[in-house]
């Protein structure tokens, strides 16, 4: 009987010392590259798929992106709507691909878990939209940007918090290959 008696204390001291560890600012783990910036926002220096292409290395972005994405663009909760505070970074992408017109770019959009599946293809493929629409706008030919949508099915962070939530509602900015 003793040994029940320190097992369920045990198991929530455990419990909170975990979700306390957890509880830091997303993006400071050496694993995603980057830390947390005064002001709050995410930061990182993007990795993954084509990180040492000139393309990825044009991107001004301070942001905290999935592997393979050079940047993303995060949206509030069921909406489509680009943030303003984005608007220089698209612009910066928009002028490399105009100057580069053999450089190609896949737009895809994602969601966080909540809403149907139909829903969601849907919402995710409005936000990719959104970003092909302000790339095009600043110049970019349609030729150049390919949209998808995976709505809720590529997560990037698991779980069901609001910040894996934050960090699932966002458009990835990837490299296409040439040639393809």
């Amino acid at each position: 009987m003793k040994l029940a008696t320190w097992i369920k204390p045990t198991l929530i001291a455990g419990s909170v010392l975990m979700l306390a560890a957890c509880s830091g600012t997303y993006g400071s783990s050496k694993e995603h590259g980057g830390s947390s910036s005064p002001n709050g926002s995410l930061s990182a220096t993007p990795t993954g798929a084509g990180a040492d292409s000139q393309f990825m290395g044009t991107s001004k972005t301070n942001r905290t992106c999935p592997k393979g994405a050079y940047d993303c663009v995060y949206f509030d909760y069921d909406s489509s709507k680009v943030d303003s505070k984005y608007y220089a970074d698209l612009q910066h992408e928009a002028e490399y691909l105009d100057k580069n017109k053999d450089e190609k770019v896949i737009v895809q959009g994602n969601t966080d878990a909540r809403g149907s599946r139909e829903y969601n293809i849907g919402l995710g493929n409005r936000r990719a939209k959104a970003v092909a629409s302000l790339l095009e706008g600043y110049g970019v030919s349609s030729d150049q940007i390919q949209t998808l949508s995976y709505g809720a099915e590529k997560p990037w962070v698991a779980g069901s918090t609001e910040h894996a939530f934050e960090l699932n509602r966002r458009v990835d900015l990837i490299n296409k290959v040439k040639g393809e």
